[in-house]
């Protein structure tokens, strides 16, 4: 009886580290093959998805009105994004975003495939719900398009899409967004006559700079909304070493840029025109 027992030990000690061994060895391929799918995501995915993307509708609507606050119903949640998989990408990378104009956030971007085709799983901050993010072809333009889960109606989606503005090492989201923007709006060369009679030529570039004014060298347009009454107007202000100088309201009829000073109403809740200050005409190229 003793030998028995002794035998049916071995043989548990046996059938058990075998176990144990198979066990692992599935353990092993089940994460050699999560390793090699996470690797082909991050290699289809990586060369098409880099770059600093900003909401599409977003810079159409710009285009037809002129007017920023014209088209803050057209904001995404996220207004724009940089996207650098980069050599050290694992499992899942931060993606950093503005959302709706205001603030700056981080996304997720999870190197597992979502439930449509060419997409992965994307994850609004570290907590968020999951949704997907895909890209496509239109037109010859690679497209990015989010699927951002609506928590008011269930199974629904924000859907949004994004173009990219330029490659990871020439800015981050915050200048990609402002870059497209001010290409969509305001660049390019002007013409004018200043206080004195003397023509001036003016110049607005994509990324904010400035010549042909005295004593400025930059300028920004408001884009932002949410901060507060007033904010009833389009305003560009005037830098001199990234500070202003000058504000301005703005309005923008065919090839005819004006700018305005203002003045605040009785309780300060809104601007009012006041005198033109500059009449500035694009000049064709």
């Amino acid at each position: 009886m003793k030998n028995l027992l002794f035998a049916f030990f071995i043989s548990g000690i046996f059938f058990s580290c075998k176990g144990s061994k198979d066990q692992s060895a599935k353990d092993s391929i089940g994460t050699d093959s999560l390793a090699n799918t996470q690797e082909a995501l991050i290699k289809k995915f990586g060369p098409i998805i880099q770059g600093v993307w900003v909401e599409k509708g977003y810079i159409d609507k710009l285009g037809e009105t002129k007017s920023p606050i014209a088209s803050t119903d057209f904001e995404g949640y996220i207004s724009s994004m940089k996207i650098n998989v980069g050599q050290n990408a694992v499992d899942s990378i931060t993606v950093p975003a503005i959302w709706g104009n205001h603030e700056g956030g981080d996304t997720r971007l999870i190197f597992k495939p979502g439930k449509q085709k060419n997409t992965l799983l994307f994850r609004l901050g570290e907590q968020g719900n999951l949704g997907e993010l895909a890209y496509s072809i239109e037109n010859n333009d690679t497209i990015l398009t989010t699927y951002l889960p609506d928590e008011k109606r269930k199974g629904k989606f924000f859907i949004s899409k994004y173009i990219k503005i330029f490659n990871t090492n020439a800015g981050n989201e915050g200048e990609g967004l402002y870059y497209a923007v001010n290409k969509k709006i305001i660049s390019g060369n002007y013409a004018s006559i200043d206080s004195t009679g003397k023509n001036m030529n003016i110049i607005f570039t994509n990324d904010g700079k400035l010549t042909g004014i005295p004593d400025l060298n930059g300028y920004s347009i408001n884009i932002d909304f949410d901060g507060g009454p007033p904010n009833n107007m389009d305003e560009i202000s005037f830098l001199k070493n990234e500070k202003v100088l000058q504000s301005y309201t703005f309005k923008i009829k065919a090839d005819t840029l004006k700018l305005y000073e203002t003045r605040l109403n009785a309780d300060s809740t809104e601007y009012i025109l006041d005198k033109l200050k500059y009449k500035l005409v694009r000049q064709k190229k």
